[in-house]
């Protein structure tokens, strides 16, 4: 009986103690959190110039011309996009050379031209908003062939580090997919209206995503290059989404 009374007693401490337990508390995800800053707007001048290849004569020359912003407040954000532009011209290396600016890809062009070859490289700003800025880079390049071939890349540059923005960033967690239902949805009309909506058209070119978005004044552009949805002829197709459609999709600071 004194067995059976000390067995019951343990029983009851158990049970007190199992039930008395602290609870886990549920554990809450961290979220990375954005900051912003008010800076004024930067002025850029634009710097042009025409470069024909050295010791070339006559109309076929090859040449490099450009149209730049520069950054007399800002020398790194100058370098950065000068950077980025010469490196969209980056299939004139078979070993996918970088290169660091201007005067290397001109260099590694005159080694490599042959007659009537051109660059044209040219950048704009497209949106500013507190330590945001956009630009959008442009580069037209002919290496011979029935026709030149035109590149266009947005640039969603944080002024505070110098950094590009990337695409994830731009949307709450999560609701990315919702800002890519839009823009397919777009896609669907624009290939209706122009008749390429039969089974070859959608299978030769299916709708793809890309990475290249800009925020702008009014909203999100999208912009593809030449090839990606649709014959050459259709150029760069480019689609947007305004603001007032992306409340719960888009981060709330790039509002």
């Amino acid at each position: 009986m004194r067995y059976l009374t000390y067995f019951c007693l343990t029983l009851s401490l158990i049970a007190c103690d199992q039930s008395e337990a602290p609870k886990a508390k549920p554990v809450t995800p961290k979220q990375t959190v954005i900051t912003t800053q008010t800076l004024p707007p930067l002025v850029s001048t634009i710097e042009k110039s025409k470069t024909i290849k050295p010791k070339c004569k006559g109309d076929d020359c090859p040449n490099i011309e450009i149209e730049i912003d520069r950054f007399n407040d800002d020398k790194e954000l100058s370098a950065l996009i000068e950077r980025e532009l010469v490196n969209m011209t980056a299939s004139l290396s078979d070993d996918k050379k970088v290169y660091a600016n201007l005067t290397e890809l001109t260099h590694d062009f005159w080694q490599k031209s042959e007659s009537q070859w051109n660059i044209f490289l040219h950048s704009k700003i497209l949106h500013q908003k507190n330590n945001i800025i956009v630009l959008e880079l442009g580069n037209e390049t002919y290496l011979g062939g029935a026709h030149e071939i035109g590149y266009t890349k947005y640039l969603n540059i944080d002024r505070k580090t110098h950094q590009l923005i990337p695409l994830t960033q731009l949307f709450i967690a999560g609701k990315e997919a919702a800002f890519w239902a839009k823009i397919q949805a777009q896609h669907q009309l624009w290939i209706k209206d122009n008749e390429l909506n039969d089974e070859h058209s959608i299978a030769t070119w299916p709708f793809i995503h890309t990475d290249n978005v800009a925020l702008t004044d009014k909203g999100l552009t999208v912009k593809y290059q030449n090839y990606d949805l649709a014959p050459y002829a259709f150029g760069q197709l480019e689609f947007s989404v305004p603001y007032e459609q992306l409340n719960g999709i888009i981060n709330p600071q790039f509002l």
